[in-house]
């Protein structure tokens, strides 16, 4: 199956042209602020059918609009980064794994982030909050936020640690994190009403709320006393209720609980219950089934994680009323979001090898650290199936409200679009309404490829659907969307292919897989193409820069890099240089999926490939040459060694050789040279 990626990769250079109508001049440049929270499910806002009292989200609901098909990564770090990049992780480590420290720092220095784009027309950048993006380590200096309070440890709200501003430790305080990111954002704000109030102003204000330890004020709490006695599987139903009454679709059922799914990171056995105390259950079962004393434990958790989400509202509250004050919220462009689903995880008792749990404290605390678990989880991800870290819906479907006087239409106000969307396009988006036509990106990066969905802030083009599929992949789950269609694996479920029609089935009821086998055929190769072409061009981010060198494979000058090298010694230009006592060796620490290439000043025949590898690690590998920007196959092999290979003759300018699989440590290259036998 051929599958066009260039349309895959539109990103940005699709510009939808009903956009034209809501452009503003350049004197009146939206604002932006973009609001992200951590493990907070679906359905856990009153306009996306919770009982959690959520006024200043509903309101920004009810004159904006809503989302019911936009998607996120899964997981924290995955989700921020793709927000901050308009990547997705594949396309810069390569999976959801942090790469070695050289690799870092060249996936640092070519990435160019949301506000350095934004600077591009003239915005200022204020970032506070959670951070977790480790291919961007410092908030102001690599992601390019003029200021910055980062939060780099959430192992206690009402005690945070590992603070920065602005990329300098800050002073430990005993202060509720909610309240602290939204007061250092509110200053910000005035800073800029102050000093810079003739530029556009980006906000990143990245809530920890709801993510576990379950801490929230007592008073909060105490509010929500009694709301959850009934027990998951009752308000599971009441909240889908609620949804199809707020504008949801009618066909969407509740997915089963699935008792086999436990907690992550448990600590079972004597010792959790001697922490948690005997009330902790470890899987979503029966509520009816569950003794009075574990029922009344279980609401009082899922009571904490309402509080959270309750204070964060407030919070949020705050910095609107700013805005307001500072004359700016009609032209402010507000997007809020989840970077992940609820989450089933059970880390709690833990922080750092130590017990931080007390279970005569006041249960929400800042000396106790509970989780919600996977039955109140499977509330908060009403209707879906699974939780964080699945590509399941549970795990991956976001809210997404956005909100803006000036640019979204009146008569589209309070809507619910299912326009498919991913958290990718969040980039591309703010870059359209922002005026940033042509963001200058580093000539090794990816183009962008997210869609912007400005589009749906139109009335005249409001059903404009989302061109390319949405691709999932995160530590063994996968999934794809295309259109109603939906192809999603669960490594707990030995990565067997499940197909859905999300159109009737957007809970992943009734799998289709053996009904229509050619659709999932042809949406299993366009994931693993997708997959492919996304791991490539993370290894074309991670390489190292081209070196010239006088010769290049004795016949002509050119350059050399490579996927990876040893940092400080050992560079790709040594596996050129005509001396076999010299080398090139990948990072420390890698293994396969490396790769050489050179590149010539100019296009000619070869048709000999020598290699001399030391230390025979390489078990399998590839020679491959471009040909009109593609790279095609010319000799692969099992082992590699020393070896003289004669090819058939093509005329290149590009020839590499890919290092599949290694064993043994990391690959090292004495000589490699490209010529034209008999030249």
């Amino acid at each position: 199956m051929n599958i066009d990626m260039k349309k895959w990769t539109t990103g940005l250079l699709v510009v939808a042209t009903a956009w034209c109508s809501l452009s503003v001049s350049a004197s009146e440049k939206p604002n932006i602020l973009l609001v992200l929270v951590d493990d907070m499910g679906f359905s856990d806002l009153g306009c996306y059918g919770s009982e959690i009292d959520t006024p200043r989200l509903d309101s920004l609901a009810a004159t904006g609009l809503r989302f019911s098909d936009y998607y996120n990564c899964a997981r924290c770090w995955p989700s921020r980064t793709s927000l901050m990049s308009g990547y997705h992780l594949e396309q810069i480590t390569g999976g959801p794994h942090v790469v070695a420290k050289d690799k870092m720092e060249v996936i640092t220095e070519r990435l160019s982030p949301l506000p350095a784009l934004l600077r591009q027309n003239g915005y200022r950048s204020y970032h506070t909050g959670k951070w977790h993006i480790h291919t961007l380590p410092k908030v102001c200096g690599d992601a390019g936020f003029d200021h910055s309070l980062a939060f780099h440890n959430g192992e206690n709200h009402f005690r945070p640690r590992h603070v920065t501003e602005d990329d300098k430790p800050y002073p430990d305080q005993d202060v509720y994190d909610t309240d602290a990111m939204a007061d250092r954002m509110i200053d910000y704000l005035k800073d800029h009403q102050t000093n810079h109030a003739d530029a556009p102003f980006f906000s990143y204000l990245a809530f920890y709320a709801p993510h576990w330890p379950l801490h929230a004020r007592q008073e909060t709490i105490r509010k929500y006393d009694g709301v959850y006695d009934a027990g998951w599987d009752v308000l599971r139903k009441k909240r889908l209720q609620r949804m199809k009454e707020k504008g949801f679709p009618q066909n969407w059922a509740i997915s089963p609980l699935e008792p086999q799914i436990e907690g992550m990171g448990i600590k079972k056995g004597p010792d959790g219950k001697m922490i948690f105390g005997p009330n902790e259950i470890y899987n979503a079962a029966d509520w009816d089934d569950l003794s009075e004393d574990v029922q009344a434990f279980q609401s009082l958790k899922m009571q904490i994680h309402a509080a959270m989400v309750d204070d964060m509202d407030q919070a949020l509250g705050r910095v609107i009323d700013q805005i307001k004050s500072m004359g700016d919220f009609d032209n402010t462009l507000i997007l809020f979001l989840s970077d992940n689903g609820a989450s089933a995880e059970m880390y709690g008792a833990y922080g750092r090898g130590k017990v931080v749990h007390d279970p005569k404290a006041n249960m929400g605390g800042a000396d106790t650290h509970l989780c919600l678990g996977p039955g109140f989880a499977a509330l908060a991800n009403t209707p879906f199936r699974r939780y964080k870290i699945w590509t399941h819906e549970g795990g991956v479907a976001t809210p997404l409200i956005a909100h803006w006087p000036k640019g979204i239409d009146a008569e589209v106000y309070g809507r619910v679009s299912d326009r498919l969307g991913h958290v990718i396009d969040i980039v591309p988006t703010l870059l359209e309404v922002a005026g940033v036509d042509h963001p200058v990106l580093d000539p090794e990066a990816p183009e962008l490829t997210g869609e912007s969905f400005a589009s749906v802030f139109n009335r005249e083009t409001f059903s404009t659907p989302r061109e390319s599929p949405v691709f999932f992949s995160h530590s063994g789950n996968r999934g794809l969307r295309q259109g109603d269609w939906k192809l999603v694996s669960a490594k707990i479920d030995k990565n067997s292919w499940e197909l859905y029609n999300l159109k009737e089935d957007r809970s992943e009821t009734n799998d289709l897989s053996a009904q229509y086998p050619e659709k999932l055929k042809e949406l299993e190769a366009l994931w693993a193409q997708s997959n492919r072409h996304y791991k490539e061009e993370s290894r074309k981010l991670q390489a190292t820069k081209a070196v010239p060198v006088s010769t290049v494979g004795d016949i002509g000058k050119g350059t050399v890099r490579a996927s990876s090298f040893w940092a400080g010694v050992n560079p790709p230009e040594l596996a050129v240089d005509g001396n076999p006592d010299t080398r090139w060796n990948a990072a420390e620490g890698s293994r396969g999926n490396q790769w050489l290439e050179i590149v010539f000043d100019a296009p000619r025949p070869v048709n000999r490939v020598e290699v001399i590898e030391r230390f025979n690690r390489v078990k399998t590998y590839r020679i491959q040459y471009q040909k009109e920007g593609e790279w095609v196959e010319w000799a692969s092999g099992t082992s590699l060694g020393k070896k003289t290979l004669d090819l058939p003759t093509v005329t290149t300018s590009n020839v590499r050789i890919c290092m599949d699989k290694v064993a043994g440590g990391s690959v090292s290259i004495a000589e490699f040279t490209v010529t034209q036998r008999g030249k």
